[in-house]
C-alpha cells in the first residue's frame, strides 16, 4: 500500500533476513532485549550495533519511546535503530491504552531517525507483540500505521516494510488491523499522541 508517500508492504517472515538499509529493534529502557529481533541480529555482522545498545543503558536508562540509532560496520545494513518499546506496565486497560501509544510513538520516531540518516529502506517487526510485549498483532498494526500516516511527509524513506515472524495467523491479525485503521483513521489520533509532534526534536540523537 501507499501511506504518506511510502511504499508500506507487510510480510511474513523474520526482520533479519529482510534486506533493508536499517533495521528497527524493540529494546527494554534499561537493558538489551536478549530475545526477538535483538537475539537474532547478534549472530549477524549486527553484532557490535546490537551490543552498543546495552553498553549505552548501563550509564542511563532511555525514556519510552526513544529512538536509539546505531552505525553498523558490516555490510548487512547501514543502520539499527533502538527502539525503546518494552517493558511498561500492562496490567489495567489504562497500561494497555500507554502501550499502545507508545508503539504509536517509537514508530514515529523510529521513522523520524531514519530520514534524518538518510535511509530509504526501513524494516521493522509488530512491535510489542510476542513474549516480551503486550498487544495483540491487531492492535500493533494499527498503531504502527497510524503514526506511519502522521510523520512529515518523508523525502528519503521511501519503503517501509514490516515482517510478521510467528505464524499465518498473526500475519492476518496485523494485515486485519492495517485494514481497519485505513477505514477508521481519526479515531486514533488522540490529544496525547499529538504530543509527537513536540517530541519529534529529540528523537534519534546520538549520545
Amino acid at each position: 500500500m501507499i501511506l504518506n508517500g511510502m511504499i508500506v508492504n507487510i510480510v511474513k517472515g523474520d526482520v533479519a533476513t529482510q534486506k533493508a538499509e536499517a533495521y528497527v529493534v524493540p529494546q527494554y529502557c534499561n537493558k538489551l532485549c536478549l530475545t526477538g529481533v535483538s537475539a537474532r541480529l547478534v549472530n549477524t555482522d549486527c553484532y557490535a550495533a546490537v551490543n552498543a545498545y546495552e553498553e549505552s543503558v548501563k550509564k542511563y536508562a532511555n525514556p519510552f519511546g526513544y529512538a536509539m540509532p546505531v552505525k553498523t560496520e558490516g555490510t548487512k545494513a547501514k543502520l539499527l535503530i533502538h527502539s525503546v518499546v518494552l517493558g511498561m506496565p500492562k496490567k489495567t486497560e489504562a497500561d494497555k491504552k500507554r502501550v499502545f501509544s507508545n508503539v504509536q510513538l517509537a514508530t514515529y520516531a523510529a521513522l523520524v531517525c531514519a530520514e534524518k540518516h538518510g535511509i530509504k529502506n526501513l524494516v521493522l517487526p509488530a512491535l510489542c507483540t510476542g513474549s516480551t510485549g503486550s498487544l495483540t498483532y491487531f492492535d500493533s498494526a494499527r498503531a504502527i500505521m497510524s503514526a506511519l500516516s502522521v510523520c512529515p511527509t518523508p523525502k528519503s524513506v521511501r519503503n517501509v516494510t514490516i515482517a510478521i515472524l510467528h505464524s499465518d495467523r498473526a500475519y492476518r491479525l496485523f494485515v486485519s488491523g492495517s485494514k481497519h485503521w485505513l477505514h477508521n483513521r481519526p479515531y486514533y489520533i488522540d490529544k496525547d499522541y499529538k504530543s509527537m509532534m513536540d517530541y519529534q526534536s529529540v528523537m534519534g540523537k546520538e549520545r
